[in-house]
C-alpha cells in the first residue's frame, strides 16, 4: 500500500521524470569517451569512510572529498569546477538523496523479494551539507 501511495504521488513522480530528465541531459551534453560511475556510488565511496570517521561536513578534511564530488560531475557534464557547476550538484545530491525515493526502493525491493540495499540518504545529507557549507563560503 505505501508503496502504491508513493507511486501515485504526483510530487514523487515529477520528482524522479526530473532525475530522469537529468540524467538524460548529463548523458548527452558530458564526455561520451566511456561509461561513467554512478554519481551515487561515488558519494558512497567518498562519503561512507568520511561519515565513519567521524569527519563532519564542515571540517576542512572534508574538503578533498568535497573536490572530489565536485571533479566527477564536472567530468560527468563535461564543464569546469565552478560556482554553477557547485549549485548543479547541490541540486542534484539533494534530488538523488529524497528520503522517499530510498523507501521506494526499499519496498519495491521487498515486493520483488530482492536483497534490501543500504540507504544513502545519511551519506547524501552529508554531501549536501558539505556542498552548501563551501558554497557559502
Amino acid at each position: 500500500m505505501e508503496w502504491a501511495e508513493l507511486a501515485t504521488d504526483p510530487d514523487f513522480r515529477a520528482g524522479v521524470r526530473r532525475l530522469d530528465e537529468d540524467h538524460a541531459v548529463e548523458q548527452a551534453q558530458g564526455d561520451t569517451t566511456g561509461p561513467h560511475r554512478d554519481l551515487g556510488a561515488i558519494v558512497r565511496d567518498r562519503v561512507a569512510p568520511a561519515l565513519k570517521a567521524g569527519i563532519a561536513p564542515a571540517s576542512h578534511q572534508a574538503d578533498p572529498i568535497v573536490a572530489a564530488l565536485a571533479a566527477h560531475y564536472a567530468h560527468i557534464l563535461g564543464r569546469p569546477d565552478d560556482t554553477e557547476l557547485r549549485r548543479l550538484l547541490l541540486a542534484r545530491l539533494e534530488s538523488v538523496g529524497d528520503p522517499r525515493r530510498d523507501r521506494y526502493l526499499e519496498l519495491l525491493a521487498v515486493i520483488n523479494g530482492w536483497p534490501a540495499q543500504e540507504s544513502l540518504v545519511p551519506l547524501f545529507n552529508w554531501s549536501i551539507e558539505a556542498v552548501r557549507v563551501r558554497m557559502e563560503r
